[in-house]
This record gives structure tokens, sequence and C-alpha cells, in this order.
């Protein structure tokens, strides 16, 4: 049952598109597929074995249960679904096609199109192959072909069951949280090598962009990034200067490349020797957001941003007291913490890039990361958090179109 004032169907236009989103490598479970379709490891199974103890398993068994999921899609109404075309599964190490894999994906995404569901497919959403990591993963600049690649290899033999598609899923998180922090995979902590595996990730999309708009110029490709609105803790200027670089650190280092051919000027001359060697075409042959059909957002929450002196960066995030959080520990953006701050976003993204080719948003990612506890005689989980925040974003995402952002599919 849905609490009244929840934004329904009949609240939106009638072009928007509400729809879900998952990935391959999160639900499909990759000891089962490898066993009987031959494909590769992923490399997220190597680092969860043995960095996390977490091995990915079964994950929850979409791989052999897809004709129950068809159930849950269909008693749902789910008219539009974003997930993705695993690298690890379509590719071997001798660049070879795993055929068996590619039949799975023709005959679940053949169903799913006979119950009306549009597929969004997303062409890399964290499932490098465990061949590819050993020969330098993202580091090794090869890897823009083996993407390229996989984008043909998708697009001609499922293509025609594919409504629209995305090039990568959140290259912040590969770049930054699978290279600099460490705790994605593979677990890298090193700047220089961070700074690399950006450049290469966006490297792909051009490489992407480029295959696909060949095989057919009327494709719908879209791009995908984790994006945090960014409010400086206090009115200061150093706060002020703080939070500019956090946006740049978040955001723009991930689309001003795509819209501007650029990177932003100050953090480039903060990275100093770490930058990796950029030429000027390099920089042009990345600006291919004119030619993108959308820039997918994916986003959960925003971040207050002050001075400190933690280099190179210089600026510290910070959760007041009381903020609430999800069950990650990441704050809740609804009252009384930045309470607009997907509104926010979609806004500020919106002005910067529309002069640049940006015509049209998605919300390719939202929700509410919550422990969900099934006991007794009860028949439903107690999901009163999560409804409050999808009612408060869902109501953000409206807003946004009211004022004249061109918002047009939100993803839970």
């Amino acid at each position: 049952m849905v609490e009244a004032g929840f934004p329904d169907n009949s609240t939106f236009p009638d072009d928007f598109r509400l729809g879900i989103a998952d990935s391959d490598l999160q639900v499909v479970g990759e000891d089962l597929a490898r066993s009987e379709e031959g494909s590769a490891e992923s490399c997220w199974n190597k680092f969860s074995q043995e960095k996390l103890a977490q091995p990915l398993g079964a994950a929850v068994e979409r791989f052999s249960r897809w004709q129950e999921d068809l159930h849950w899609f269909a008693d749902l109404g789910v008219q539009h679904f974003r997930t993705s075309v695993s690298l690890a599964r379509v590719l071997n190490a001798k660049g070879e096609v795993c055929k068996p894999a590619l039949l799975w994906y023709r005959k679940y995404f053949e169903a799913l199109r006979a119950l009306g569901i549009k597929l969004y497919v997303t062409l890399y959403h964290w499932e490098m192959p465990q061949y590819a990591q050993d020969r330098g993963g993202w580091t090794n600049d090869s890897i823009c072909d083996l993407l390229a690649q996989h984008a043909e290899v998708v697009h001609e033999h499922l293509g025609d069951l594919i409504e629209e598609y995305f090039a990568v899923n959140e290259p912040w998180c590969i770049s930054v949280l699978g290279h600099l922090y460490g705790v994605h995979a593979p677990g890298t902590k090193d700047l220089r090598t961070a700074l690399k595996v950006a450049h290469n990730v966006m490297r792909s999309v051009a490489a992407i962009e480029k295959v696909l708009h060949r095989r057919d110029p009327a494709i719908k490709l879209s791009h995908v990034g984790i994006t945090f609105p960014i409010y400086a803790y206090t009115d200061t200027p150093e706060d002020l200067a703080a939070a500019q670089r956090a946006w740049e650190f978040y955001n723009d280092w991930y689309i001003r490349p795509l819209y501007l051919g650029e990177y932003p000027k100050e953090l480039c001359r903060i990275y100093g020797a770490d930058m990796p060697s950029v030429t000027r075409k390099d920089l042009s042959d990345l600006a291919v957001g004119e030619r993108l059909h959308a820039f997918g957002m994916n986003y959960y929450n925003g971040e207050y941003v002050r001075r400190l002196e933690r280099p190179p960066l210089n600026f510290e995030c910070v959760t007041p007291v009381g903020t609430e959080t999800n069950d990650l520990g990441w704050p809740v953006a609804v009252p009384p913490t930045y309470p607009n701050a997907l509104y926010d976003g979609l806004r500020q993204i919106y002005h910067e890039y529309k002069r640049c080719g940006l015509s049209r948003l998605y919300v390719s990612e939202n929700g509410m990361p919550q422990a969900s506890v099934l006991g007794g005689n009860e028949e439903f989980i107690r999901d009163d958090r999560r409804i409050r925040y999808l009612r408060a974003h869902l109501t953000q995402v409206l807003s946004a179109r009211k004022a004249g952002v061109p918002v047009q599919a939100y993803f839970l």
C-alpha cells in the first residue's frame, strides 16, 4: 500500500519513464554462470574472496531463477528496466564470444520484451574480467579496444531487443573507490593510478560511442555518472573554495571531458606530476557529449564539505550531528540535511552543460539501502523509511521538471 501523497504514474507527464535498475554483476550469481556457460571470472569475484572474505557466489540467482523474476516484474507493472550485459560473460581471454552467455541473455531479454518491458542496457557495470585485470585492467590503454569490441558484439547479437544503451557506469567509483581508496575492486590505493584509470574510462566511453554510432547513427547511447551535489559547510571563503574543489573531484572530472573536452584546470594544477600524459587531440576525442542521447545521474546523497589540511585537495565531508543516514551510513538527503539535493544536482548539471549539448537527463539510479528484516508472522517488510526517501526524491524530480530541467526518466 502506498502512503497518501506519494507521486504515482498519473502525476508524471505521459512521456516520463519510471523504471527499475540492477546490474548483472550484482544479481546473476557468477559461480553458476561460469560453471554452466564457461564464461570468465570477474575481478570482483577475486577481490571479494581475497579482500572481503565474501565471494560473489550465487547472489540472488538471476542466472537460474530469471523466470521467477518475470512474475515479479509483471506483478509490479514494470515497463522500463535498466540492467547490464557483462563483459566478463561475453568475451573470453582470447577475445572470442561466449555463445552460451549470449544465448542466456537473448532468452531473458526476449521474455522481458514479451511482457512489454523496454530494456536499457549498460555495457560496463564494473564487470572487468579477471583476465583483463591481470593485464592491467583500466591502467592498460588497450582496455578501450576491449570495451569497443564488447559494445559491437552486444549490438550485433542483442541490439534488436535493446531500447537504449548506457556506456559505462560510475567512472568515479571505478577510479576513486577502486584505485584510490581501495574499497572496490581491484583494491588499489594510488593517486597516479586512479587518474590514469579515470582517463581510460573516459576514453572507453568515446570508443563505445564511435563504434555504436558507426553501426547505427540513430542509436540511443547515454552515459552514467554517480553524482554528489556539494554544499559548503559554512559561507567562509575557505569552505566555499573547498566545496568547489569537491564538486570538481566528485562530478566535473567525469562530465567536463565529455562535453568540453577538458579536465578541471584547478584540479589539474593540484594533481601536477600525477596527471597522465594527455594531448589536446586526446581531450578533443573525449568530447562526445553532443552525440550522447542523455546523461544518467546515479544519485543517493549529497555532501557537506569544509576546508581541512588534507592534501592534495584539502577538504573533508561532514555529516552534521543528528543527520538521518541509511543503513550503509550515507546521509539521507531529506530534511533537515540539504533537503533538495537531487533537485539541486539536476539543475546544476543541466545548466552547466546544456550549452555544450546536454539535452536530457535521467535519474539512472536512486534508492534507499536498508537492512530489511522479515520476522514473526509479518507478511510485509516495514518500509516506512524507504517510502519516505522515495517520496521525497520523486517529488524533487517533478519539481525539476516543472523548473525546466529535461529529466525524462527515473530508475529505482
